[in-house]
């Protein structure tokens, strides 16, 4: 295999498929929000065998996988599931005559994922009770965001009997209370629940 080479020596001096590996370039890489793709070409030596590493929070290389070379003198490696937001390096180790070189290393920054808010919340009628209900009648809904809602109680004919603005408390779940419906008469109604362009109804009985 000849001798070792230091990196600081004239490639010229060596002849190709002689000694270690004396020099290899990164030429190749790609980053996304969860995944880091390398391309290494080794520039002189015999063919080898090639071993990625990653440095841990305690500055030490560990080993991450073996790779063999998808063409002659170079290898890829691919690694995801990497945090958004993070920082790595990397390095690559070749060996041949029982002699392996470091190259690198490779600092890749992950860039940030999109923002974990929370997931917007979507218009709906959680429960009215007691239904049937004979004075108040407690309606359980949540409300998507801030703005105009609104809360009508329809009578069989189509009529509104009732209406409650509901839209000023902001996004969540909220119980609101239809209180005196002792002047109603007794049959069936339709709760009917607006914001925005969305609008959703629930049956209810009302008996005295």
């Amino acid at each position: 295999c000849g001798q070792d080479r230091d990196l600081g020596e004239v490639l010229a001096d060596i002849a190709p498929g002689v000694g270690v590996p004396t020099l290899a370039n990164l030429v190749h890489q790609e980053v996304d929000s969860t995944t880091v793709l390398f391309v290494w070409e080794q520039l002189s030596g015999p063919p080898s065998v090639g071993r990625l590493y990653l440095q841990d929070s305690t500055g030490s290389w560990i080993f991450r996988a073996e790779v063999n070379p998808i063409r002659l003198f170079q290898y890829r490696f691919s690694e995801s599931g990497l945090q958004p937001g993070s920082r790595y390096q990397y390095r690559l180790g070749l060996v041949s005559c029982g002699v392996e070189k470091f190259f690198g290393p490779v600092v890749v920054e992950i860039p940030p994922g999109p923002p974990r808010g929370p997931s917007p919340r979507q218009l709906a009628i959680l429960s009215t009770q007691p239904n049937p209900a004979w004075q108040n009648l407690t309606i359980s809904c949540t409300l998507m965001a801030s703005g105009q809602a609104t809360l009508d109680l329809i009578d069989a004919g189509g009529r509104r009997v009732m209406r409650r603005a509901v839209g000023t408390q902001g996004p969540g779940n909220y119980d609101f209370v239809l209180t005196d419906l002792r002047g109603l008469r007794s049959g069936l109604y339709m709760i009917r629940l607006s914001q925005g362009d969305r609008v959703l109804s629930r049956r209810v009985a009302v008996i005295h």
